[in-house]
């Protein structure tokens, strides 16, 4: 079966087609050019189709030229292409440069005799009891790059430090390229487009300072409702397999490490709550894609996650994933021949017996360390253990010959009858800590990789009701915000690129008069007016809240539109006064602060420029209080990060990192509310203090849409969950906002795990 895909045509201009990014798949759509019957369960209407690949084939988009108006947008790696053909009632992908046709790139060879070579042989040799430990057990970063983790290595013996990163891109303090969600790419059906998308991710990882990034995913999508379906490429093992194989062999092509996630049956159940999998659905289904990233992708490192499960028939017992000897050793190191390493996920290791089963390396848990490992196997120490002698053996073996098989190795360090045949080219006094990524070669992959999401389906019958009126609806809160992917693991994206929304693109295509927009849940909120603030409650009172430094000054804010110039890093800063509602509704009320840390070490990675902790933060520096109650604030966007908030200033390195943006959603009566929010600055504040309060009225009318409903195409941009883009016909001319905080599919607290 060859890769190269099928070229075919588009539909008459006549005949009205649709784009809708979602992953629609069978093994025997890509497996075959053959024509097959499907049903597409795209909403809002299910569209039966007949169709052959070369009918939805994005090659074919290319070789075409496309009239009319042609909307590209891109902000940080995020590209959405469009092409709008209002006069034929069209909406389809832009004809735009495909993605690189290339030589498919390929993971490094693997020696007949790994992990135990020479080289690693020698190494274990002189290695101390600790020295063993700190190649297998989380370190901490002296230059904190902003990487997921960090092992400290042993430089005496030319082993060097190691940073493993999170992916989709590279997740550190530096800015790189935000790429389209996997399960977006999957509908592309195009190996060639995932080996492409992990050679930029390996170029921007090495540039980037990192050594291992955490991808791809190789979850399967079985819980629809899961938040981490973003990054898995869908519900088919044999689509996922071939994407994860080429993928693999982009990034460490390279000479960047992967690892795949989840080797473990993780697919958004309870994770203490054990899965019973039936032996066959275990190998068909949920470690196929394993298995192929690790026989067909060459990948360096596996994790093991937090599940726990048995696989009925070849185990007694339900296991945690990482104490799961049956996974670990039998399977994934036996069966499917891994070489290379397995890593805790952060928290799942449960014990130090751990590394009998098969695990190689730990994070955020202190089962391999030191005090714990050391002991039993110091062959001088009173607990010592054959077994845990061997087995830590065992996993510092296959942790070295992956560094020693992607070159990482100092070969000043070791002596020459024990250098390996592989070039080396590393160096543990090395400080290196660049940040420079092609920022133009990552946009136009992230953007290649957009456009080959894009799903064609025809119009049949007239399903959906298009017409040729140039009217467009733009809904959605990420209509007028183009964050990265959402979730946690992923690249942040450049956030000055925060200009760029779907709104403005939409509206400089077919005009402002002929767009209507409504976010939907408006994440960012308009300034309070100042004639809807009072210093006191008389009815004669000053427009505006009263502003108190910590030192007892006052001074009057007739609005606070974070545009202030007095505020100081390290001072305390409290509005009081009232907020004079005069509809009855449900609002959210917002208060945003400049995001990210200064550390003043220039010299440090990112020029001492840091995000703010996820885990283990500071008090937040903002509060409010609405009528003597105390509220929780919290970020009403889920994971859009702060860096796709507009209205920041550039950090000292000239990066953009945004606004921190928390709020609450309050039901408010007709009348004076009083208002109190605190504002803290800390003296590390990457840039100069400001401080804005806004507002969001969820029921306010929005602007009238065509009277006659066929006439209306709504383009609707929601980060939510899959498809961004969906074409639905509204029927009101009133769009009614769901309570704030809250969605049909998520609610604003969310956690990734």
């Amino acid at each position: 079966m060859t890769d190269e895909k099928i070229r075919g045509s588009l539909a008459p201009a006549s005949v009205p087609v649709l784009v809708l990014r979602t992953a629609v798949k069978t093994p025997k759509m890509l497996a075959s050019g053959s024509e097959t019957t499907r049903e597409s369960w795209i909403n809002p209407v299910m569209v039966s189709e007949r169709t052959t690949v070369n009918q939805i084939s994005n090659q074919g988009l290319r070789d075409r030229r496309v009239a009319k108006t042609a909307l590209s947008m891109c902000a940080g790696g995020v590209g959405i292409a469009l092409v709008l053909s209002m006069a034929s009632g069209t909406l389809v992908a832009a004809a735009a440069q495909p993605t690189p046709a290339t030589t498919p790139r390929v993971s490094p060879a693997t020696a007949s005799d790994a992990p135990f070579t020479k080289t690693v042989s020698y190494l274990l040799s002189q290695m101390t009891p600790g020295e063993e430990v700190a190649v297998v057990e989380h370190g901490v970063d002296p230059d904190n790059h902003g990487q997921a983790g960090y092992l400290a290595g042993v430089p005496r013996l030319g082993v060097p430090a190691i940073r493993h990163a999170d992916a989709l891109g590279i997740n550190v303090y530096a800015d790189g390229t935000a790429f389209p969600t996997r399960l977006g790419l999957a509908s592309s059906f195009d190996r060639n487009a995932y080996n492409v998308l992990g050679e930029e991710v390996g170029k921007q990882g090495r540039a980037l300072g990192v050594d291992l990034v955490y991808g791809p995913q190789v979850d399967m999508a079985r819980y629809p409702s899961w938040s981490r379906n973003l990054t898995t490429n869908g519900e088919d093992a044999f689509v996922s397999s071939q994407f994860s194989a080429a993928e693999i062999n982009g990034i460490q092509s390279t000479g960047l490490m992967s690892q795949v996630k989840h080797v473990s049956f993780y697919n958004g159940q309870d994770r203490d709550t054990p899965s019973l999998i039936g032996s066959q659905a275990a190998h068909e289904i949920y470690l196929a894609p394993a298995q192929s990233a690790i026989q067909q992708g060459g990948v360096s490192s596996v994790m093991c996650s937090y599940a726990i499960f048995q696989i009925v028939g070849e185990q007694s017992a339900p296991q945690y994933a990482c104490s799961n000897s049956n996974l670990l050793t039998n399977l994934v190191k036996n069966q499917f021949q891994l070489k290379g390493f397995i890593t805790s996920d952060y928290t799942a290791s449960k014990a130090t017996s751990d590394v009998l089963a098969g695990m190689d390396n730990e994070f955020a848990s202190s089962n391999l360390s030191a005090s714990k490992l050391v002991p039993l196997i110091d062959l001088t120490s009173s607990s010592f253990s054959a077994p845990y002698a061997a087995a830590t053996a065992n996993a510092v073996a296959r942790m070295l010959y992956e560094y020693e098989r992607f070159g990482l190795l100092d070969n000043s360090k070791i002596p020459t009858a024990h250098e390996s045949a592989v070039p080396q080219h590393g160096d543990v006094t090395s400080t290196y800590n660049g940040t420079s990524v092609d920022k133009q070669s990552g946009d136009n992959v992230a953007l290649a990789l957009a456009e080959e999401s894009g799903v064609l389906l025809k119009n049949d019958k007239d399903a959906l009701p298009l017409s040729t009126n140039k009217t467009v609806a733009v809904v959605g809160p990420t209509s007028t915000l183009l964050p990265a992917s959402p979730g946690g693991e992923r690249a942040r994206g450049f956030g000055d690129q925060v200009q760029y929304t779907p709104l403005k693109a939409v509206t400089a295509q077919v005009g402002s008069a002929n767009v209507t927009s409504a976010p939907g849940v408006d994440w960012i909120g308009d300034t309070v007016p100042t004639a809807n603030l009072r210093v006191t409650k008389d009815a004669n009172a000053l427009p505006g809240l009263t502003r108190a430094g910590a030192d007892g000054s006052t001074t009057v804010d007739s609005t606070i539109d974070g545009q202030q110039t007095t505020l100081a890093k390290g001072g305390q800063y409290t509005w009081t006064g009232y907020l004079n509602v005069t509809t009855a509704d449900t609002y959210g009320l917002l208060l945003q602060r400049p995001y990210g840390i200064d550390t003043g070490n220039k010299s440090a990675y990112n020029g001492g420029i840091q995000q703010e902790p996820s885990r283990n933060a500071p008090p937040e520096p903002l509060s409010l209080s609405v009528d003597d109650a105390a509220q929780t604030i919290v970020n009403p966007g889920g994971n859009i990060l702060p860096n796709a908030f507009p209205g920041g200033e550039r950090a000292s390195n000239n990066q953009y990192l945004g606004k921190q943006n928390l709020g609450v959603s309050l039901e408010l009566s007709v009348g004076l509310h009083k208002i109190s929010f605190t504002y803290k600055p800390t003296l590390t504040t990457a840039t100069a203090p400001t401080v804005r309060f806004a507002w969001a009225p969820w029921h306010r009318t929005q602007p009238k849409q065509s009277r006659r409903r066929r006439r209306t195409m709504k383009l609707s941009f929601s980060s939510m969950t899959p498809p961004r883009g969906s074409l639905r016909v509204p029927d009101r001319t009133r769009l009614r906002r769901p309570p704030f905080g809250t969605s049909t599919r998520r609610r604003w607290t969310s956690s990734t795990q």
